[in-house]
C-alpha cells in the first residue's frame, strides 16, 4: 500500500508537513504536495534476518538429523548447526551485496515526476524525461527518454497488485500532466488572447 499522503520523507526521515500545494521536504529537498504517493520495500534487515534464521536453521536440523550415528554423539555434533548460522550469515550478506541495500528501497510519484531508490542513491525522473513504464520478468522499469537501458524497481513492491497499482498512478498522472498541457497550450493561443 502506497502512503497518501505522506507523512516522513521516504530519503531522509524527517517528517513531512501535510501540504496541498507542491512543496519540498526541508531536509533533503524531497518534492512533495496531497497527490504524492509513495511504495516502500517491505522487506527490512529484521524480517530477511529471520526468514534466513528460520530456513538455515530448519537446514541445519535437516543436515543433523541425516548426519551417521557415529558422527552424531561425537563432539562435532553442533557442526551441522554452526553450518546453518554461517549459512544465514552469507546469504545476507549476498543479499546485500547483489540486491542492493535492505531497507530504504521506494518508488514516489511527486509533482516533479518519479523518484525511486532501489541500489543506492535515490534517482529522480522529470515527467517530461519520462518515456514509458515496462514489465519484464515480473519487474517494473522505467524507460527514460534519451537512455537506451531501462531502470528496474526490482524488491520495491510487495506483489503484483502493487506493482499495477504503482503502473495505473504513474499512467494517470502523466496523463493528466499532458491533458493540462494541451489545455494551457489551447488556452494561450485561442481566438480572442494575444
Amino acid at each position: 500500500m502506497p502512503d497518501r499522503p505522506p507523512t516522513d520523507c521516504p530519503m531522509c526521515g524527517a517528517a513531512l508537513l501535510a501540504s496541498a500545494k507542491p512543496t519540498a521536504c526541508a531536509g533533503c529537498g524531497f518534492p512533495y504536495d496531497a497527490e504524492t504517493r509513495i511504495w516502500r520495500a517491505s522487506d527490512t534487515a529484521t524480517g530477511l534476518g529471520v526468514r534466513y534464521a528460520v530456513v538455515g536453521g530448519l537446514v541445519g536440523v535437516a543436515v543433523a538429523l541425516v548426519y551417521p550415528p557415529p558422527i552424531r554423539a561425537d563432539r562435532y555434533a553442533t557442526v551441522p548447526l554452526l553450518g546453518a548460522l554461517v549459512a544465514v550469515a552469507l546469504g545476507l550478506a549476498v543479499r546485500r551485496l547483489a540486491w542492493g541495500r535492505i531497507a530504504g528501497r521506494f518508488a514516489a510519484v511527486t509533482p516533479s515526476g518519479l523518484i525511486f531508490a532501489t541500489r543506492g542513491r535515490p534517482a529522480r525522473v522529470p515527467w517530461e524525461n519520462l518515456e514509458a513504464l515496462e514489465e519484464r520478468r515480473g519487474v517494473v522499469r522505467v524507460r527514460v527518454r534519451g537512455r537506451a537501458a531501462t531502470v528496474p524497481l526490482a524488491d520495491v513492491f510487495s506483489n503484483q497488485l502493487e506493482q499495477r497499482e504503482f503502473c495505473a498512478v504513474v499512467r494517470a498522472a502523466a496523463a493528466a500532466r499532458e491533458a493540462a498541457a494541451r489545455r494551457a497550450e489551447l488556452g494561450g493561443t485561442g481566438p480572442g488572447t494575444e
